[in-house]
């Protein structure tokens, strides 16, 4: 009697033992893949992010040419930058931005509402040759290497970029909401376009206004 009794008390606490063991192990998981999950997600990589077939409501490849083509820009060929940007719940913006021989850059940002209602905003744009040369050469230190934000969140500000130079393409994707490193470089286009574009429907603070946030707290690394 005594003996089954151990035996008993000795297998409850085996079972209890491997219950912790197993919550710890799965507990471990979900700390070490979320972050990981979402670093390899938007991370810098040398790959298209426009694509034939779009994915979260992004412009497909073809529509982000027919829109460059309306406007007389090539980035793929001249080398440039192109932005989509999903301002959760106001707007949606598309930029495209040609570097041209002479050293200046000449784009155009078409912005809408969130959900597509109404009628869109376009204007074009040219960047002399001291403002294309800081824009472009701060967006290639700001992306280069980028290895990924462990940081993730669902709504917010979506920001997708294809960079251009020389036939070549460096891409990413993020939260400017969350993600610093996307926030910075939202921050970094609205200084240079702020002063470029006139009597936008949107409002430039909230390009400007997650950068602070994320910097001032120290989050979102």
């Amino acid at each position: 009697m005594t003996w089954t009794i151990v035996r008993t008390v000795g297998k409850i606490a085996l079972l209890f033992v491997l219950t912790i063991i197993a919550a710890a192990f799965i507990g471990l998981c979900v700390l070490t893949y979320f972050p990981q999950s979402f670093s390899l997600h938007n991370r810098t990589v040398n790959e298209r992010q426009f694509i034939a077939i779009s994915e979260y409501g992004q412009p497909d490849l073809a529509q982000v040419r027919a829109f460059e083509s309306a406007h007389g820009l090539k980035p793929e060929t001249r080398g440039g930058l192109r932005l989509s940007i999903f301002e959760w719940p106001d707007w949606q913006y598309l930029v495209s931005i040609d570097q041209l021989a002479d050293g200046t850059a000449k784009g155009v940002l078409h912005s809408a509402a969130y959900n597509g209602a109404g009628p869109g905003f376009e204007q074009e744009f040219s960047l002399n040759e001291n403002e294309a040369s800081l824009l472009f050469e701060s967006f290639d230190h700001q992306i280069d290497g980028f290895g990924g934000s462990t940081e993730g969140c669902t709504d917010g500000t979506g920001f997708t970029f294809e960079r251009w130079d020389n036939g070549r393409v460096k891409g990413g994707g993020g939260n400017a909401a969350c993600q610093r490193h996307y926030a910075e470089l939202m921050s970094l286009v609205a200084e240079t376009l702020v002063v470029k574009l006139n009597d936008v429907p949107f409002e430039w603070q909230s390009w400007f206004a997650a950068n602070r946030y994320l910097t001032l707290r120290a989050v979102g690394k």
